[in-house]
């Protein structure tokens, strides 16, 4: 049998972080992408209404990588969870 997975995180220093795998995700290498055609934009002088439309984008964008990495997290701390839960009960 495993050893307990609250065993490992308590005391092997092991991080179940390292599932998340950020960089892969379609929806965050979407919005990241936008973020930087936004910020090579900023980097051009602009009239200041276009200078508002592109800040109100790129706020826009940063909440959909926001919330791409927060549904990552959940799953991953989902899964986590059932897994203790199903050891603790096999116990």
């Amino acid at each position: 049998m495993e050893n307990s997975i609250i065993i490992d995180l308590a005391f092997d220093g092991g991080s179940y972080g390292e599932n998340i795998k950020l960089l892969e995700d379609e929806e965050y290498k979407k919005n990241d992408k936008i973020i930087r055609e936004i910020c090579e934009k900023l980097l051009k002088d602009l009239p200041e209404e276009e200078n508002k439309k592109i800040s109100w984008d790129l706020f826009l964008a940063l909440g959909g990588i926001e919330s791409a990495i927060q549904e990552l997290y959940f799953k991953e701390g989902f899964k986590l969870g059932l897994k203790i839960g199903a050891q603790n009960f096999l116990d």
